[in-house]
């Protein structure tokens, strides 16, 4: 009964909607941003917080490298007597009173410093890395909601050109079937008809509004509009293939993908860290100039000095060690990375061959007369020269295979795109 509610209740809103013209996810251009693939991503890479928080990241590495060249700072002590019981006074500043004062500076031997700014800038390029990674993966995901939000509206145009007709016929056959010229069955098979497209078309708005969710927070559009692809109709989907090897999509894989590179900089920066851990062996020297004025074995002393740890118990065993395990970590892990990549490319690749082999031979299935076929239908099933089973047959063949023809127009984008970013060119265009 509740569902039976529902249903009623969506009839009641579908048809002020159509009373006024308006489908539900149909807007005025007020009510919705109308945006191209190239508007979209200029709004991407301009506002997209991920993208931003990535780049403060590159500005923090930068400023570790300022700072990895900086020198310690030399360290003054004062030492002044509190209390001298041959004046009796307090903190003596006179010539009788006891002041002492020492100036040092630690000196960074063994190429210590030198490492560790070479290892702050490894660290910037793998934040650099990370953030083009980041950029390509979240530009796919981009086009792909955008397509995928586009071909859901034209499947839900579909849908609703649909419902509209059926509101039409049953409205105009209630009163046939009031005066009994047609069966109960005939009119509820109608009725059901059009429940089930409904029902198929809430799920296509589900998607939309997940895909336009994504695409919102991707463009961090604060308007919180409706969003309406509008895409080339002479877009050409079976193009540039002709020319594309699997070994060149390989090679420019392992030479451009950012996440391999960002594996190798780690690897060369474990290699650095054990080099600064095996340079901590040698230990560091603190040198510095000393003045007395009454507390040595003459008034004024001076005197230099010098310190340095005695590397006898301690020599850095462990974190050397430590650190030629995380040699092997990070090469395994670059190892990891590359097989992967490999992987991605080859089901890519087949991947775009499969879509692009099934596009072509539904082209010749779909021509310019092919969206003429639902009014045919209406126009023979009013006629009465097909029963009512052959019209519910022939809607339901239009419709799946219009929403069909656009899900793979949608997976032929998507397909291209995911071999752009895995390749991490852009091949196909």
């Amino acid at each position: 009964m509740r569902c039976f509610r529902r249903f009623v209740f969506f009839v009641f809103v579908l048809k002020g909607f159509c009373s006024n013209g308006q489908s539900p996810f149909n807007l005025s251009k007020s009510d919705s941003l109308t945006l191209t693939i190239s508007e979209a991503e200029q709004l991407f890479l301009k506002r997209n917080y991920q993208l931003l928080a990535a780049s403060y990241n590159i500005d923090a590495y930068n400023a570790a490298i300022i700072q990895a060249k900086l020198y310690h700072n030399p360290t003054l002590s004062i030492d002044q007597g509190a209390y001298n019981h041959v004046a009796n006074t307090w903190f003596d500043f006179g010539k009788t009173g006891q002041i002492a004062a020492s100036l040092q500076q630690l000196i960074i031997l063994g190429g210590k410093r030198n490492t560790e700014i070479e290892m702050a800038k490894l660290n910037t390029h793998m934040a650099k890395y990370a953030f083009f990674d980041l950029m390509s993966s979240l530009r796919y995901q981009l086009i792909t909601n955008f397509y995928n939000l586009y071909f859901l509206q034209q499947s839900a145009s579909v849908y609703q050109n649909e419902i509209d007709a059926l509101n039409s016929m049953i409205n105009a056959y209630n009163d046939s079937y009031q005066k009994g010229n047609i069966s109960l069955l005939e009119f509820s098979r109608i009725q059901s008809l059009r429940f089930s497209l409904q029902n198929e078309m809430n799920d296509l708005l589900k998607n939309m509004h997940e895909c336009e969710a994504n695409l919102t927070v991707m463009i961090a559009d604060t308007s919180m509009k409706k969003i309406k692809p509008i895409v080339n109709e002479s877009l050409s989907l079976s193009t540039g293939f002709s020319e594309l090897r699997y070994e060149q999509l390989l090679d420019s894989a392992l030479n451009n993908r950012y996440d391999l590179l960002q594996a190798n900089a780690q690897c060369l920066y474990e290699k650095l860290n054990l080099s600064l851990q095996k340079a901590y062996r040698i230990p560091d020297i603190t040198i510095g100039a000393n003045w007395d004025r009454a507390g040595s074995y003459i008034s004024n002393y001076n005197s230099v000095s010098l310190a340095f740890d005695l590397p006898f118990l301690n020599r850095n065993q462990g974190n050397i060690k430590s650190a030629q395990f995380k040699i092997n970590e990070s090469q395994a892990l670059y190892q990891n990375t590359e097989m992967q990549i490999k992987t991605e490319v080859q089901k890519a690749w087949l991947r775009v061959l499969e879509t692009n082999q099934t596009y072509k031979n539904s082209m010749s299935q779909f021509n310019p007369q092919y969206d003429q076929l639902l009014e045919g239908i209406l126009k023979s099933f009013r006629n009465k020269t097909i029963s009512l089973i052959e019209f519910i047959d022939y809607y339901e063949t239009y419709k799946n295979s219009k929403v069909a023809y656009h899900q793979l127009q949608y997976q032929m984008i998507e397909a291209k795109e995911n071999l752009n970013r895995v390749t991490g060119s852009v091949f196909i265009k």
